[in-house]
């Protein structure tokens, strides 16, 4: 697929790229150092770090212990609240909820990235993922047809039986190409659940990633497998009249 393809009015809730690694982040549990602070606080000025209970469970023989400690996360948002990016002992994430463009999205999170792998020369990931939900939410009578926004191959299972009755509808697709895993989750969520479906909505929930071990330029080239792949099967999944409304 083409990195050309944008949309004006994506149907996206949020957009999620995570990177774990096997071994703590440096100094991490105390601070984060001033160089990765000055590459967040580019995109991501508004400081709120948490304080996390972890909980380990010890068994020996008949005796059982607890012991529980602090764990700090270091969350930082933009100027509006729109985004995030959070640093753990082991992990970076960052959650777009008004997205723009692919381009902009991976610039940032590459930005503080860098920096990390600056910090820590040692540093490879075990775990990279991508994730984008998708909700289509139309203002339309019967809830239950889509075929003119959701390609039909997608939409079978609506039509089987009693559709009248309907609660829930949800699938999920779990795919392997040559080691890029993606799950597809997709269907028809229903916020008045358990009561029949009412609201017209659908979910396209594509959450790509890769298992290994990986440096810092094998992480830039499995972030953009998993983008597009994952804007491969969003534009299998739709229609031309969705995407003229994103339009």
């Amino acid at each position: 697929m083409s990195d050309s393809i944008c949309y004006t009015n994506p149907f996206l809730k949020e957009v999620i790229f995570r990177v774990d690694f096997p071994t703590p982040l440096t100094n991490i549990s105390e601070a984060v150092s001033p160089a990765v602070l000055r590459a967040i606080f580019e995109n991501f000025p508004i400081s709120e770090p948490q304080v996390l209970q972890a909980q380990e469970l010890q068994i020996s023989g008949s005796s059982v212990t607890t012991s529980s400690q602090e764990i700090k996360k270091w969350v930082y948002h933009g100027r509006e609240r729109e985004k995030s990016i959070s640093l753990e002992s082991q992990s970076i994430t960052m959650a777009i909820k008004r997205y723009t463009t692919y381009a902009n999205a991976f610039e940032e999170f590459q930005k503080v990235l860098g920096a990390l792998f600056n910090e820590n020369k040692d540093l490879f990931a075990s775990r990279i993922g991508v994730r984008y939900i998708n909700s289509l939410e139309l203002n339309e009578p019967s809830p239950l047809t889509w075929g003119e926004y959701i390609h039909e191959d997608i939409l079978g299972i609506v039509s089987f039986h009693a559709a009248e009755n309907i609660s829930r509808v949800f699938h999920v697709l779990e795919y392997n190409f040559d080691g890029q895993s993606l799950k597809y989750q997709f269907g028809l969520p229903n916020p008045d659940y358990p009561a029949v479906i009412k609201q017209k909505q659908f979910i396209l929930d594509l959450d790509s990633y890769f298992t290994g071990a990986y440096d810092e330029r094998e992480i830039v080239e499995c972030i953009n497998k998993c983008h597009f792949k994952i804007q491969e099967l969003f534009e299998k999944s739709i229609t031309e009249k969705t995407r003229d409304l994103m339009r």
